[in-house]
């Protein structure tokens, strides 16, 4: 990848980033349930959602680039 495709990449990861991060605080301050992936590693529905948003996302742009 030259540099010129990684920095056109960056304003659409910046894009990605802020909109699950909308996302997420969506959930601020409401009782979400909370699950554990393992012993130490928490995960509420609005970090399923926003990491399903990410690679939709990250998905379609790739697939615009090829």
């Amino acid at each position: 990848m030259t540099s010129n495709q990684t920095l056109d990449l960056i304003s659409p990861m910046q894009a990605m980033a802020r909109e699950a991060g909308s996302l997420v605080m969506g959930y601020f301050r409401q009782h979400v349930k909370i699950e554990y992936k393992g012993a130490v590693d928490l995960v509420t529905v609005a970090d399923r959602k926003s990491e399903a948003l990410i690679l939709e996302r990250i998905g379609n742009s790739f697939r615009r680039m090829m």
